[in-house]
């Protein structure tokens, strides 16, 4: 179920669950292309995120392409 945030802005919505679910996604993706670790640091992962929270992720892995 979605969670009601205030933020300066207003309200606004943000699905937890899903945003949960797309971060495990992408962390799974990049550990297929050769990862060593993955790290989510920031608001989501001290479960803090407000509605302008971006999601921080650290990726680790000599030899993985500087694009993806």
């Amino acid at each position: 179920m979605p969670r009601k945030l205030s933020g300066g802005s207003g309200i606004a919505w943000v699905d937890r669950d899903k945003t949960l679910k797309a971060i495990k996604e992408a962390v799974e993706e990049v550990k297929k292309l050769g990862a060593a670790e993955v790290w989510l640091f920031g608001s989501w992962a001290w479960g803090t995120p407000t509605p302008s929270s971006d999601v921080d992720i650290l990726i680790i892995a000599p030899g993985l392409p500087k694009t993806l």
